[in-house]
């Protein structure tokens, strides 16, 4: 997917349901570097746009995008850490997990 089909899928649903803020989570929104960076095709094939509008946020964490995104150079771990500080997530026990999850990709890759 491109950024263009992906403009296109949330118009559609504009036309829908009549949301206009979008927030692209997930393995797409690495589109929004398009412009300045190129990125690898590991990291756009995807058969859905993880997205929410602004009164409904989700609770996703994708290592798989996180390890693409790693190997490609375009994510940090300790940077992502340090966002994860002020993510607001479900509960303590999402909490935990996620920053489990993302101590053993760290491990993994020492």
């Amino acid at each position: 997917m491109n950024a263009q089909a992906l403009f296109d899928l949330l118009q559609a649903a504009y036309a829908e349901c009549g949301h206009r803020d979008y927030v692209v989570i997930g393995s797409l929104s690495v589109l929004g570097m398009s412009e300045v960076s190129p990125i690898p095709s590991g990291m756009t094939v995807s058969i859905d746009a993880d997205c929410y509008t602004l009164s409904d946020p989700p609770r996703v964490f994708d290592l798989r995008w996180v390890r693409a995104g790693v190997k490609a150079g375009l994510v940090s771990l300790p940077v992502l850490r340090l966002r994860m500080r002020s993510t607001d997530f479900l509960d303590a026990q999402e909490q935990a997990a996620a920053l489990q999850a993302l101590d053993r990709l760290v491990r993994r890759r020492a």
